[in-house]
């Protein structure tokens, strides 16, 4: 029993490297890829900026390009992984379309495709399971019995990422724990830290 629980709490801990390399990836678009990209631009340009940061990831966790004629001109969709909904798929919400028309850059985002198709579906439930397993993990290991408990204050409780979404020029980051919830506004440009206090 001990050792299922190990392996299945490595198994945790090793999908958040998933996430922390897909994140990085999305930190370094935002932050020094985005912006230098304009409606307007060569495909080759574009793509010399975006296609060295899907070069960590996974070809599972990317989506494929498409391409087209379209009333006689070439159209190239460039999917750029610009976001992570931790549920194991691989969904449109998760990315950014880049779309080229005649190798020049005429559309950025889902508006010219009429909006993303599939959407990530994040279970409440994961960080229960998680914070259970942590728990059960580290009273085995002490050789403990029982859970950790909350203390009445909430100075050492860590809230974990829930949700996010932009607002203007802020992004809201909603965090909870357990049946509390904590929510935390930050520049747009930003991503949510995993975890706030």
């Amino acid at each position: 029993m001990k050792r299922y629980i190990i392996l299945l709490v490595t198994g945790i801990i090793l999908s958040g490297c998933v996430a922390d390399t897909i994140n990085s990836s999305v930190i370094n678009y935002k932050s020094d890829v985005q912006h230098k990209i304009a409606l307007g631009d060569s495909k080759s340009k574009a793509l010399s900026l975006l296609l060295p940061l899907h070069s960590n990831l996974n070809p599972g966790w990317l989506k494929p390009p498409e391409q087209f004629i379209k009333e006689g001109k070439y159209v190239y969709i460039h999917f750029q992984r610009t976001g992570l909904v931790e549920d194991n798929l691989v969904t449109d919400d998760e990315f950014t379309p880049y779309i080229f028309v005649d190798d020049k850059l005429a559309g950025i985002g889902w508006s010219m495709l009429g909006g993303p198709k599939s959407f990530g579906q994040k279970s409440n439930n994961d960080l229960s399971t998680s914070l259970m397993l942590l728990s059960l993990s580290q009273s085995l290991s002490t050789g403990t019995q029982g859970t950790t408990g909350s203390s009445s204050s909430n100075s050492g409780t860590t809230y974990f990422l829930n949700s996010s979404y932009i607002s203007g020029l802020n992004r809201i980051c909603i965090y909870k724990f357990g049946g509390s919830e904590k929510i935390l506004t930050m520049s747009n440009r930003g991503i949510c830290p995993q975890t706030t206090n």
